[in-house]
């Protein structure tokens, strides 16, 4: 008798501490929601919008003047000549891949936060379609990398979406802020 009360005991002081160690950590998250809104809210307030005008730049130029001083790591590259590209930038923004006259997309060999999305319509049309999907795409950045690798985090912070007429600009890295003045000055 003494034994089967000790053990229900112990079975119901592990079910209560179980019950309470999950409700801090809903709670917990209910903060990191919050937190991650207001994350939102600042990449929203550093985002540059122009859509007016259709440019004509080549996106090889503008690849080169974005990243040219940047120092990134190792970085993975696809465009929109590459066999998979459809698919691989369906995976990054879901907008009608035929409107899509250009894109570059870099992202880190090695796992790091650092992701470029470099994109020329051929129409302004759906531009500001565009710069929400990427700011979403910077705020799950952010996410995955608070789980992942929280070192990383301060890139997603800092992260710039530029939109200027026909070309779209998406930059997570150290020097996101230069890169978004480089971009820019493209279009003076």
């Amino acid at each position: 008798m003494k034994r089967r009360t000790l053990t229900l005991s112990l079975i119901l002081i592990c079910v209560f501490s179980m019950m309470l160690s999950g409700c801090g950590k809903n709670e917990k998250k209910e903060d990191q929601g919050n937190n991650k809104e207001e994350k939102k809210e600042d990449t929203v307030k550093e985002t540059q919008t122009d859509p007016g005008k259709l440019y004509d730049l080549k996106l090889e130029d503008v690849e080169k003047a974005v990243t040219g001083d940047l120092g990134l790591p190792s970085m993975l590259r696809v465009d929109k000549k590459d066999e998979d590209a459809e698919t691989i930038f369906g995976a990054v923004l879901d907008i009608p891949y035929d409107r899509v006259e250009d894109f570059v997309y870099l992202y880190s060999e090695e796992g790091l936060a650092d992701e470029i999305l470099l994109v020329k319509l051929n129409t302004t049309e759906g531009v500001l379609d565009i710069k929400s999907q990427m700011e979403e795409r910077i705020s799950d950045r952010r996410s995955t990398f608070e789980a992942y690798n929280p070192a990383e985090v301060k890139k997603c912070d800092g992260a710039k979406v530029n939109i200027k007429g026909n070309f779209a600009a998406m930059i997570i890295c150290e020097r996101a802020s230069y890169a978004s003045q480089e971009f820019l000055k493209l279009f003076e």
